[in-house]
This record gives structure tokens, C-alpha cells and sequence, in this order.
């Protein structure tokens, strides 16, 4: 009954304010990434720390990652008291991972069983390690889920200083599942697993996607990979990849019984070199994941994974987040305080209006009254009452038409302009409408459509925002597809505000 009404009271909130933009914050020991998504548009902000601040992913010299830190902040924002929420993808070599099952036993049972067991499997003690978990699938029988795990004190350092800079960490994540993301929300992976490769300048990952979902991650420093050696060549760096990715596959093949589909690279400054190995050694697909409606470099996408975490979809609860706090609780609050704010200084603003109103109304009226008055003593003196009766008459059916004219123009709405204009912008960039869902131009109107490839609905995109009369061009990157006849689907969303023409 409870859930039902925290349920209710959620909804209600949404309904009457926005959530907070939630921000992509990248922590690495070269530097700290922030991206922020607002109208379509990105904002990337790039700190980059001294050498030795960040080591191996441990904080270690914290006054200098503080100034980092205020430094990104006033980027952002001059007003010292403004707290900004993010995303926070945590350093790889502070992260563990482990896979586990637990008995099907229902969803209202999940979180205790999953609780139990992932105090078992932990690499650490229970009472210094903060432990995580998500479902990556359910069967009949059982759920899958992946576990993480990290130290509290690697977590608690960071989150604490973040929030001394005026930072909220709403969501403790890592690389690998940011990036699994925004594969998911670009909609390319099946059913059949794939393994996805991401250098930083931390080092590497290696995952396992399998059903849209993170299986499995490992991650290798460049400490590690180095090992005695004064420099990392090429040939030794290739053999390192070949043999951690053989070893990757191995499982693969193991636990899924089947050998991955395919391979994604997340690997700025490294793709050719990547790509003509793996595919001259594994005979696998290899496939550079990127974003062509966003003009960023790969190393962004992990923070752009972070960014969009509040616009995927989880059957079963919050994913895998180290902070104390969910980000459904965090939203509640938020929503909460910005529902009290709005409302309070609503409530101030109609009262001095409609006061205001009143004092201005009586006054005018008072004067009206008065000067109708005389007006009328006047006129009824110089004309004959019979007279006057037929003006009156006259009048009163002269007002009923003009406001039967008025009410005719005020129901008037415009749809064949912009079916007009919207079949010009259409024809103009190859583009063919599929479906348009629209009730009244006060709401955003939805058109489905496809065109002949991602550059002509980008051109498309960029050609609506510059119309006068088209705002909140909203291009949805996750139902961006190609069809069977070759072309490119996608939906985009879109407000139409015509021009009111005042009366000459």
C-alpha cells in the first residue's frame, strides 16, 4: 500500500516539475571529463590534472583534485552555491565484477536473496566494501546478475570531495557499463553475445555484451601492461590484446556456448592499429562504435554513457550504483524542493497580480462609469427616444457579429501552412514521412520518417532548428535504424509555433 502511494506521489511530482539535467562526470588519472546533454546539443568541459594527482585510480593527493574539482565548477557555473548533479563513472582499477545466479523465487524476494549471496562471492570484507548489483536476465528458474564491487574508502574519498565542490554524485558507476549504455540505446546489439574493447588512459577494458545487457569486465592498467619494461612497443601491446582477448573469447564460448558475434571498439587514438589486428588474428567483425549525429571523439563516450542513464529503461529496479542514495530517491527530493519553489513563488506572483488587477480595475472602472454617465445624459438630451431605442438595437446586433467574426478567426489554427511548409523542408532534404502524431500545436508533434542515410536526418534535424517556427527539435538517437530497403528510419520531435499576424 505504501509503494502504491510513494508511487502516486512520484507521478504527481513529474507531472508538475522537471527533473534535474543530470551531467556525465569521467574520472581518470590524466583528467576529469564532464558532458552535459540539453536540447539535443552537448557540453563537454575538460579538466586535466598534474601528473601523480589521480595514481592507479586511488585520489593521492586530494587538495589538488579538489582544485581540479572547484576549477570545473566555476566552468560551469558562477554561482558558487549552485549544486550540480552527475553521473560518476569511477576510476576501472578501483572496480571488481563478478557474474552470479540466484533461484527465481520472485521479484519482491530479489533484493534480499541477491543481497545474501553477493556478501559471499565478495573479494573484500563485507564491512569495507561497498557491493553492488543488476539483473542482466531472468529465466524461469533463475536470475542472472552482475555483481560489483569496490572499497568504501576508494569510494567515500571521492564522493566526499565532490561534495565539498559543490558536486552531487547521484549515481557511483564504471567505464564499462556506461559505455554498454549507450551501445543499448543505439539499438545494435541481439541475442548472440559481443565483446567490446575500450582504451583510456587508464588502461583497458574488456566486456561481454550479451542481450543488451553487461555480462562480464576485466580491466588491464598500463602499469600492469608495462610490467619492467621502459616503454610498451607496438608489437608487445598487440600481443598483450591478443592474449587477453583470446582469453575473453575462451569464456565466451564457455559460458554461452556460443563464440561472439562481434567486436566493438571504443578506442581513441588506437582504431586502425585495432581494428586490422583483430581482424587479421580473430577473423571476428570488428565494428568502431561511434555516434555521426554527434561530431565528439570516442574518448567522450563513456561520460555520454553516464549522461543518458536517466533516459534508459531497467525492468528490474535501479542498475549497479556504488552511491548510498538511489537516483530514484534523488530525483524524488529534487522534484520535491523544485515542486515547493515553483508552486510558493507561483502562489506569490498570482496573488500581487491578481491584487493588482483589482486596485488598477476599480479605478478604471470608476472613471468609466463617470465619464459614461455624462456621455449619456448628453446623448439622450439630443436625441429622440424612439431614435435611440433603434440605435441601441443597431448596435447590439453590430457587437453580435463582430463577436461572432472574432470567435470564427480565434478557431482558425494553421495546419495547412504547415503541412505546406513541413512537405517543402521534406521534399528539400529527401526525406519521407511515415507517420505524424499531432493533437494541438500547444504539444510537441512526433513524426516518424526515413531518409537515405544519417547525414540527410541530421541535415534534416539541423534544417527544422533553423526554421523560425520550428522549436524543441528533438532528434531520439535510440530509434535511429536501418531498414530492409536500405534506408534509414527515425522519429524526431518537434513543436511548430507560427508567427501570430497582427492587425494592420
Amino acid at each position: 500500500m505504501n509503494k502504491q502511494i510513494l508511487q502516486k506521489v512520484k507521478y504527481f511530482l513529474e507531472r508538475l516539475s522537471s527533473k534535474p539535467n543530470i551531467g556525465g562526470l569521467l574520472i581518470t588519472d590524466a583528467s576529469i571529463q564532464y558532458l552535459s546533454i540539453e536540447a539535443g546539443s552537448i557540453k563537454p568541459y575538460t579538466i586535466k590534472l598534474p601528473y601523480g594527482v589521480i595514481r592507479g585510480g586511488r585520489v593521492i593527493d586530494e587538495q589538488k583534485f579538489r582544485e581540479a574539482l572547484t576549477q570545473l565548477h566555476d566552468a560551469l557555473t558562477k554561482d558558487q552555491r549552485v549544486i550540480i548533479p552527475v553521473t560518476v563513472i569511477l576510476p576501472s582499477s578501483g572496480i571488481y565484477t563478478q557474474s552470479f545466479n540466484v533461484p527465481n523465487i520472485g521479484l519482491d524476494k530479489l533484493k534480499e536473496a541477491a543481497g545474501l549471496n553477493i556478501q559471499m562471492i565478495s573479494p573484500m570484507s563485507p564491512d569495507h566494501a561497498y557491493m553492488t548489483w543488476q539483473v542482466v536476465r531472468e529465466t524461469q528458474d533463475q536470475f542472472e546478475l552482475l555483481g560489483a564491487f569496490a572499497e568504501k574508502a576508494f569510494v567515500d574519498g571521492i564522493r566526499q570531495t565532490l561534495e565539498l565542490t559543490h558536486f552531487s554524485p547521484i549515481v557511483l558507476e564504471f567505464s564499462s557499463l556506461a559505455l554498454t549504455r549507450l551501445i543499448e540505446l543505439a539499438n545494435i546489439t541481439g541475442e548472440r553475445p559481443a565483446i567490446l574493447i575500450s582504451i583510456s588512459s587508464d588502461g583497458m577494458n574488456l566486456s561481454i555484451i550479451k542481450n543488451k545487457a553487461l555480462y562480464f569486465d576485466y580491466f588491464r592498467s598500463w602499469a600492469s601492461i608495462q610490467g619492467d619494461k621502459k616503454e610498451i612497443t607496438k608489437d608487445y601491446f598487440e600481443s598483450i590484446v591478443g592474449e587477453e582477448l583470446q582469453k575473453v573469447i575462451n569464456f565466451c564460448v564457455s559460458k554461452f556456448k556460443d563464440a561472439p558475434e562481434r567486436i566493438f571498439l571504443v578506442t581513441p587514438g588506437f582504431e586502425e592499429g585495432m581494428q586490422t589486428y583483430i581482424k587479421t588474428h580473430f577473423a571476428l567483425p570488428t565494428v568502431l562504435f561511434s555516434i555521426p549525429s554527434w561530431n565528439i571523439s570516442s574518448s567522450w563516450y563513456a561520460a555520454i554513457g553516464a549522461a543518458l542513464r536517466e533516459n534508459a529503461s531497467y525492468k528490474f529496479g535501479d542498475p549497479i550504483n556504488f552511491a548510498p542514495i538511489t537516483s530514484g530517491d534523488f530525483f524524488l527530493q529534487e522534484q520535491t524542493i523544485r515542486f515547493i519553489r515553483l508552486w510558493r513563488g507561483v502562489t506569490v506572483a498570482v496573488l500581487g497580480i491578481i491584487f493588482i488587477l483589482f486596485a488598477g480595475g476599480a479605478y478604471i472602472l470608476g472613471n468609466e462609469l463617470l465619464k459614461t454617465k455624462n456621455h449619456l445624459a448628453i446623448f439622450t438630451a439630443n436625441l429622440p427616444q424612439k431614435e435611440l431605442a433603434q440605435l441601441e438595437g443597431n448596435v447590439s446586433l453590430f457587437n453580435a457579429l463582430v463577436k461572432n467574426v472574432g470567435d470564427v478567426e480565434l478557431s482558425k489554427k494553421p495546419w495547412p501552412e504547415f503541412f505546406d511548409r513541413l512537405e517543402k523542408i521534406t521534399t528539400s532534404q529527401n526525406i519521407i514521412v511515415d507517420k505524424i502524431e499531432a493533437g494541438t500545436f500547444d504539444e510537441p508533434i512526433s513524426m516518424i520518417a526515413h531518409g537515405s542515410d544519417t547525414n540527410s536526418i541530421v541535415d534534416f534535424k539541423n534544417t527544422l532548428i533553423k526554421e523560425k517556427d520550428f522549436d524543441n527539435v528533438d532528434l531520439l538517437v535510440s530509434q535511429i535504424a536501418s531498414r530492409e530497403d536500405g534506408t534509414v528510419g527515425f522519429q524526431i520531435s518537434f513543436k511548430y509555433i507560427p508567427q501570430t499576424k497582427k492587425p494592420s
